[in-house]
Parts: C-alpha cells; sequence; structure tokens
C-alpha cells in the first residue's frame, strides 16, 4: 500500500497547496521528511506530490546516480531514447512527480513496452511480474472515483 500517512496537504480541493509549499523551500527532500503524520501508514490514502519526490531521492541514493541517469542506463538507452531532460529540485534531485519531458514517440515506446509485458526487441527491459503488479489497482478508489496503483 503506498499510503504514507503524512500530512501532504495536496490534492485538487486543497489547490496543491503542500506541493506549493514544498517548493518554496530550498530542499524538497528535506520537506517532505519533516511532515507531520496525519494517518497511520498504510490506512488512508492522500496523494503526495513529496511522497513521489522521496523515490526519486531513494533512488539517488541507493544507486549512486541521479534518477535520469539511472532511468538511461535501465530504460531509456535500452529503448533507444535519446531526448530527455528532466527538472531537478533546489538540491539537484531530479523531480520525481512531475518535470520529464520525452518525445510523444519515446512516451509510446514505454508504452509498447508496458503492452509486451516489459519486452522490447526481444529482450526482456522490465520484469513481466513486475509490469503486472504495477499495472493493478492498490488503492481503492472511493476517494476520488478512481484506482490508483504503482504511481
Amino acid at each position: 500500500m503506498i499510503a504514507s500517512g503524512l500530512d501532504c496537504n495536496d490534492a485538487s480541493a486543497n489547490r496543491w497547496a503542500g506541493t506549493i509549499a514544498m517548493k518554496k523551500s530550498s530542499d524538497w527532500t528535506q520537506y517532505t521528511l519533516n511532515l507531520p503524520m496525519a494517518q497511520t501508514p498504510g490506512e488512508y490514502f492522500q496523494y503526495c506530490n513529496g511522497v513521489s519526490h522521496l523515490l526519486s531521492a531513494i533512488i539517488q541514493e541507493s544507486s549512486g546516480m541521479k534518477t535520469v541517469e539511472f532511468a538511461k542506463k535501465y530504460l531509456f538507452d535500452p529503448l533507444r531514447i535519446k531526448d530527455v531532460d528532466w527538472a531537478e529540485s533546489p538540491e539537484c534531485t531530479n523531480n520525481g512527480f512531475a518535470g520529464l519531458r520525452l518525445q510523444p514517440k519515446d512516451m509510446a515506446k514505454i508504452g509498447l513496452l508496458y503492452l509486451n509485458q516489459g519486452k522490447w526487441e526481444n529482450k526482456q527491459i522490465i520484469s513481466a511480474d513486475w509490469i503486472k503488479a504495477s499495472t493493478r489497482p492498490y488503492i481503492d478508489g472511493r476517494w476520488n472515483g478512481e484506482d490508483y496503483g504503482y504511481q
């Protein structure tokens, strides 16, 4: 379950106040880590751009490379996607919730990768099990009428 429990105040009903406040800070990762808990993790889903940004910070910290470089090595290069631009936060972490710019034809390659269960030109780029898991709902859509899965 991806319900962090953090008090993000991040929804269209709140006019994305949490994201606006995060973007005014000099360190988006630390800003998110400092958010108070509003719920027990896993009990209530509230979308949070800061939590998505934390995923990028985790990739950067654990891999030793920026998220864009990690994505280039394991996703974009195998798909021959070259024209990539990914915005960064003030602490130089690729934005985990937005700001990735690709050409439409390259976005279509990612769609085809999913349609082919993670396989590209007879090479398994992403495990078929992960593709299946990533496309199923984990959060019941009662909160806004839409189910929610892996980001």
